[in-house]
């Protein structure tokens, strides 16, 4: 098949979990001997069309950043990159492909793809993929009374998807009660996991903890900053370290030296290298994921991979827990989004002083995303659902 992707933000440029799993997918299905085509913002140098490992990049509109120093996605760019999608696109033998398969994030793409389609290729099948589904409340709460556009878009979007792609099941009942979406028309298929190639043999730290991603209010690493002396009560030579950058990290660091944290508490920014950050997750006793809005989470992926418990954040908004394993095996790697700093801190102490407990997290974690894996289970399930 001749497959186009439409996705503003595009791997390796921008390295995001969203962006790397797509990526990932697309170099299965290349692999599967489909011709894959991305269109996303002309991140890269040189000309507008890219041939990089078998894999075709186009350009739809120039590079814009994404975030505003408030952390919060720009208005500007989504809306740019729907008006380049809406001119760029027509100049393609659109006829020619078998599928599209949309990004529905962030949401302006989606119609004017549909008002191209509808005029240049009426008989060429496509569908959304929904990494996360925001709903009403949640966009009052990200923009205030700017957010009922925003709630607007995204239902208007759910509603001129033919199908629907949902990365997790969270995300499948998101779409289905709060925009509408009759569930005959979504398919749930997680994203798959490629295990690193070689992974990093390194002493597991002892009574330390790790936190890792963009640093956004959203992620609330601040939750578990505010945990930590809780935890230095009861194990004093505890050890957090912070590994990403972003609009909330100086916040973060001031949050720490007012508590008193500085020795305890490590902010490592953003690493260069993937390996260094495996080689953190590898060596940390354990893993906190305390955002409160995640489509899948791969830093949790990696961890269970590597044989590091996690503790995550359970919500309405965030999938993470579908893929810590059973219920209620799993109960104790799961913290309710309500949840204080001072319950964080208390159930950071149990697992950090409970090894079994630890391991048994960790094993069933590990077999619960052995179904994950993109050559056997993953891009099949995709491929089968495209034709």
């Amino acid at each position: 098949m001749k497959l186009g992707f439409v996705y503003d933000a595009v791997y390796p440029w921008i390295k995001g979990g969203g962006e790397k799993t797509l990526y990932e997918l697309t170099c299965s299905l290349r692999d599967r001997g489909h011709e894959c085509h991305l269109f996303g913002m002309h991140l890269w140098d040189g000309p507008t069309v890219l041939e990089r490992a078998g894999l075709l990049y186009h350009a739809i509109c120039p590079k814009l950043p994404l975030y505003g120093p408030d952390g919060k996605r720009r208005a500007a760019q989504p809306l740019k990159f729907a008006a380049g999608l809406y001119r760029r696109l027509p100049r393609y033998d659109l006829a020619s492909f078998d599928l599209f398969d949309v990004h529905a994030f962030p949401f302006f793409s989606v119609p004017a793809f549909a008002a191209v389609r509808r005029r240049r290729m009426p008989r060429v099948p496509w569908l959304l993929t929904w990494l996360e589904v925001w709903g009403d409340d949640y966009w009052r709460r990200y923009l205030g009374w700017k957010g009922r556009l925003g709630a607007w878009i995204e239902r208007w979007s759910a509603r001129l998807g033919p199908h629907h792609l949902c990365i997790s099941p969270t995300t499948g009942r998101r779409l289905q009660t709060l925009l509408g979406v009759d569930p005959s028309r979504i398919s749930v298929i997680p994203r798959g996991f490629a295990p690193p190639s070689a992974l990093p043999t390194v002493e597991r730290g002892r009574r330390r903890c790790l936190v890792a991603g963009r640093m956004l209010a959203y992620k609330r690493v601040d939750l578990v900053v505010r945990a930590w002396p809780t935890v230095l009560r009861s194990q004093p030579d505890a050890k957090l370290h912070i590994v990403g950058g972003g609009p909330e990290r100086a916040s973060l660091e001031r949050l720490a030296n007012e508590l008193g944290l500085a020795s305890s508490v490590r902010f490592l920014g953003e690493l260069p290298e993937r390996e260094q950050v495996l080689a953190e997750i590898a060596s940390a006793t354990l893993l906190l994921q305390p955002s409160v809005r995640e489509g899948q989470s791969t830093v949790v992926l990696e961890a269970l991979t590597l044989g590091t418990p996690v503790l995550a954040a359970s919500g309405d908004e965030t999938a993470v827990g579908d893929f810590l394993g059973p219920i209620p095996a799993t109960d104790a790697a799961r913290l309710d989004a309500a949840a204080s700093s001072e319950v964080w801190g208390e159930r950071i102490v149990k697992l950090l002083v409970d090894e079994p407990l630890r391991r048994r997290l960790a094993d069933q974690g590990g077999e619960a995303i052995a179904a994950l894996g993109w050559k056997a289970h993953i891009a099949p399930q995709v491929e089968e659902l495209y034709l």
